[in-house]
């Protein structure tokens, strides 16, 4: 089973896809997540439509490990 194929079994954000796994230099593995194209925009602030994604930047967010190897979810 792939790396991809586990981690889209255990994540459940439907308004985002993985499009890639990656390790970096210190042997983490870098899930990088973009916006799904047909989904429903949803503030989480206020939880109502919102008329686009923040741009903001790259944001990391820790995740459990899988086989002693750290996840950092990347989004866009």
């Amino acid at each position: 089973m792939r790396v991809k194929t586990l981690l889209n079994k255990c994540l459940k954000y439907k308004h985002f896809v993985i499009s890639k796994v990656v390790f970096d230099e210190s042997d983490n593995l870098i899930v990088k997540m973009i916006p799904r194209k047909n989904s429903k925009i949803v503030c989480s602030k206020c939880n109502t439509l919102a008329p686009g994604y923040d741009k903001i930047g790259v944001r990391l967010f820790e995740f459990i490990p899988i086989w002693g190897f750290h996840i950092f979810l990347n989004t866009i």
